[in-house]
């Protein structure tokens, strides 16, 4: 019984503490895409180029952008959906909005916006959530089995 509860709990706690670390890290970056949405300055920019970043098997799809704010050159980068990622060129002009007190700060807006890499982190959220659950069921399901 106590084999069942070193291997699943410990497992079980990993998934958990991941899901919410990534449920945080959704909810930051979609405090932070609304608070540009209602308080960031509008500006155009224009696609400098596509960027494809690979995790393992899978391929994550981002474009990098410049736009200039008083004179000075910004550049940011900004997750994409594979679809989106088709729609852009290089060299396209496109909607941006960013924080005037910092610049730098900046993400696609209007309809250019897109909410990927807060879908995805929602996704693995989930996902790991879900196989916590499944640990400790599992883990119920042994200790049941043990104890008949």
């Amino acid at each position: 019984m106590l084999l069942f509860i070193i291997c699943y709990v410990p497992v079980a706690l990993i998934f958990l503490v991941t899901g919410i670390l990534q449920l945080v890290r959704a909810r930051g970056e979609a405090r932070l895409a609304t608070e540009l949405a209602t308080s960031g300055q509008p500006i155009r920019g224009e696609i400098n180029a596509h960027v494809i970043h690979t995790q393992g098997r899978r391929s994550l799809w981002a474009v990098t952008y410049r736009y200039r704010v008083d004179n000075h050159l910004y550049e940011g980068e900004q997750e994409v959906s594979r679809d989106h990622y088709q729609l852009l060129n290089d060299g396209d002009e496109v909607a941006l909005r960013y924080q005037q007190n910092d610049p730098y700060v900046a993400v696609l807006a209007d309809e250019d916006r897109d909410d990927a890499r807060m879908r995805r982190y929602r996704k693995a959220a989930l996902a790991q959530l879900g196989l916590s659950l499944v640990c400790v069921l599992l883990l119920i399901f042994s200790l049941s089995l043990v104890a008949r």
